[in-house]
């Protein structure tokens, strides 16, 4: 760890000497400045504190990029970069000038992710409380909403840390940015979050010091990153269910939906005690083949253990993934119905339709007829109620028997729903094989029949301090045309003081992104959100343009 950090301010060095050999080159006056005052950075940070907001970017930057060429594998996020810059606002602080400089610093994280070998979802965290309850918003906050507006890039990507007690115009310059059409910020609520954190055993302080580590994922700053890797496993709902009905030798001797349940809590324990086993052998494999002394001296424990983070940090805390969770939860709906209470088809027809890819279209319409995840419907809703609670449950089971820390589970999609279309047969949610399943936690794209509200009311329905201390991703896609500064902040209001954990709002109009198709060249500042990631619009491949124009199409 000192050969590392000693390499990365001999190599900041190196950049201030090359920076002053390419200003005594420059003609240009401007970039010649430019470069000198590279080389005056450099020759102080990482290696000593930074003295002014320039310094602190670029010695967030060099650490940023010596993270990625050290190459872990996963995103890299900032932290809470406008609280370790609030030293440098004071009398005098230009706060355009700081804009424009966190633009091209947003920018220059974007190149740096090139190098990394693996996901490029990368976070930036603004806001939020500490644990004294002081909203930490300040000038530089506002500068990087002004200036995500700006640089206008998918990656990196920007959370906003949301309370009560918020900053006004920073709760305002938020909305704005959103009901604009640009799709950030993405908003995080801090009660339920952090009591998730606290659940988990951490300290106060440590948790109010939470931030978003990748699309989506919650971590703290040198504390605790586990919900980025899923080293201990990944539960598709969806995927379960197939399983335990296309495999099983007599259908139709399921007698009911609490064996149905049985079943699959069965499955699903198997894989779960398979995957926590497998996941603490892939975390010492790691270690010892693949360390990363650099971003383990940042870590808090690695230093005083001399050991790699997969094993010497603090907090070690168990961490998956999950998905799927609203198809599953249509596909019981429905089967419910069907099978158990109209008794209108057996079990076993309803599989045959379902390995027939439900070639006749009878059986699909009625499944597709049932109750639906997302219309605040108990009928649908308690179904991903008891599938929470039966991870959980299962979960709980495994942490004691490895003598586990209490779990983090994170709801993550990003493009898995596509992959996901390839590996499911047809599901009792009335899907199609080769179909994708749901894009975030939210309603499948269509079924939201009574509008966002109901949508939001089934979410409160599951306890996020509780069953997603690693954070979950809800897409919402609203009309930009009827969607007014006020609706979206009684909208989100509303959805955060009910105990809401994250909103990741798109306000689209349909054929703007129609035109986007036709006419790429003039649209290369629409950003969107996708599945836990985003992206400029022009830059997605054709299905994926097509699931966001349909998602603006069902929301009309």
């Amino acid at each position: 760890m000192g050969i590392a950090l000693q390499g990365v301010i001999d190599w900041a060095g190196r950049y201030a000497r090359a920076a002053e050999e390419a200003s005594r080159a420059e003609a240009d006056l401007v970039l010649r400045e430019a470069h000198q005052r590279v080389a005056e950075a450099c020759r102080r940070v990482p290696a000593l504190p930074a003295r002014n907001l320039f310094e602190g970017l670029q010695a967030i930057v060099l650490t940023h990029l010596a993270i990625y060429i050290e190459g872990h594998g996963v995103s890299v996020s900032v932290g809470l970069p406008d609280r370790v810059l609030a030293p440098f606002v004071g009398d005098g602080f230009d706060s355009e000038f700081a804009t424009n400089l966190i633009a091209a610093f947003m920018l220059k994280l974007t190149a740096n992710s090139a190098l990394g070998r693996s996901t490029k979802t990368q976070a930036i965290t603004v806001g939020g409380v500490n644990h004294r309850g002081e909203d930490q918003c300040n000038a530089v906050t506002r500068c990087f909403l002004d200036a995500a507006e700006i640089a206008r890039v998918g990656d990196p990507h920007l959370f906003l840390r949301w309370h009560d007690n918020i900053d006004p115009a920073v709760k305002d310059r938020a909305i704005e940015l959103l009901a604009s059409g640009l799709s950030m910020p993405l908003l995080i609520n801090d009660t339920p979050t952090v009591n998730g954190f606290m659940g988990a055993g951490f300290a106060a302080e440590e948790a109010w010091e939470y931030c978003v580590i990748g699309c989506n994922e919650l971590g703290i700053p040198g504390r605790s990153a586990e919900s980025a890797t899923a080293r201990h496993g990944s539960i598709q709902y969806l995927a379960i269910l197939n399983n335990a009905l296309l495999n099983h030798p007599d259908p139709d001797a399921i007698s009911d939906m609490p064996a149905l349940m049985g079943l699959m809590e069965q499955t699903m324990r198997k894989r779960l005690g398979e995957s926590r086993a497998g996941g603490e052998k892939h975390k010492q494999r790691d270690a010892e083949a693949v360390p990363t002394p650099f971003t383990s001296s940042l870590m808090t424990g690695c230093i005083g253990r001399g050991q790699d983070l997969h094993v010497g940090m603090d907090h070690q805390v168990p961490a998956l993934y999950e998905r799927g969770l609203t198809n599953a939860t249509n596909a019981l709906a429905a089967i419910e119905r069907l099978v158990f209470q109209e008794r209108s088809i057996r079990m076993s027809q309803l599989l045959d339709a379902m390995r027939g890819n439900f070639v006749d279209g009878a059986t699909r319409k009625r499944l597709l007829a049932a109750p639906k995840w997302g219309n605040d419907d108990e009928r649908a809703d308690r179904w991903a109620v008891a599938l929470v609670r039966m991870r959980e449950r299962v979960l709980d089971d495994i942490d004691r028997q490895f003598g586990h820390r209490p779990h983090f589970v994170c709801h993550v999609v990003r493009s898995m729903h596509h992959i996901d279309s390839f590996r499911l047969a047809a599901s009792p949610d009335g899907r199609l094989a080769g179909t994708p399943t749901c894009e975030s936690i939210g309603a499948q794209t269509g079924t939201a029949r009574k509008g966002v509200t109901a949508l939001l009311n089934s979410v409160l329905k599951l306890d996020a301090a509780s069953q997603y201390r690693g954070g979950y991703n809800l897409n919402l896609t609203l009309p930009k045309a009827s969607t007014t500064l006020a609706a979206l902040r009684a909208l989100v209001e509303t959805f955060f003081s009910r105990g809401g954990q994250e909103l990741q709002i798109n306000c689209l109009n349909a054929e703007t992104l129609r035109s986007a198709q036709r006419e790429p060249e003039k649209h290369g500042d629409l950003v969107v959100r996708l599945a836990g990631m985003s992206a400029r619009f022009v830059d997605l491949s054709p299905v994926v343009q097509e699931e966001i124009i349909q998602r603006a199409e069902a929301m009309v």
